[in-house]
């Protein structure tokens, strides 16, 4: 029932020209109240927020599309570097790593900082799927941006973790 009061409202939004709007201001929303509760790792409130992002699903899913469709790679990663955890978190593995997947390919998009981001929530959904050498991708890449002052230092240091614990899984540690 909500899907198709959804898409009755998504029809009458673009019918007067106001979906764009709408959407860019709900991800907007989204993006201000997840760092309002402290993502990307929302420290003391994850079980909370990752519960409150899982109802709003529908919504940032409604504005991914939107993003990536409607040239907004900006809104779409700062979604992506601040909300994968809870999609993942809540069952949506696999669509979060399309959307991460799509953001990957647009590295000029947004800042530095929003970009360690992107890149540690790809790292770990790539592990959560198996793709180690993806991973390993998107880690060395993030190791290559430390000297960049708005780069989350914990981000590259989570970064070579998993480096050093691809090694030594692969028996690589010399």
């Amino acid at each position: 029932m909500l899907e198709t009061i959804r898409e009755y409202a998504a029809e009458q939004l673009d019918r007067i020209g106001e979906a764009a709007l709408l959407l860019e201001r709900l991800g907007r929303h989204l993006v201000s109240r997840a760092e309002a509760d402290g993502a990307p790792i929302f420290r003391h409130r994850q079980a909370e927020a990752f519960a409150r992002f899982g109802h709003e699903h529908a919504n940032a899913r409604a504005v991914m599309e939107w993003a990536l469709t409607n040239a907004r790679p900006e809104l779409a990663c700062e979604l992506v570097a601040f909300l994968a955890g809870a999609w993942s978190a809540r069952g949506h593995l696999r669509e979060a790593g399309g959307w991460i997947d799509a953001v990957l390919r647009e590295r000029g998009a947004t800042t530095d900082r929003i970009w360690g981001w992107v890149l540690i929530v790809a790292s770990d959904t790539r592990k959560a799927i198996g793709d180690v050498s993806g991973a390993v991708e998107v880690c060395e890449e993030l190791v290559r941006m430390e000297g960049s002052p708005s780069v989350d230092p914990l981000v590259v240091a989570s970064a070579l973790a998993d480096l050093s614990d691809f090694a030594r899984e692969r028996g690589d540690l010399r």
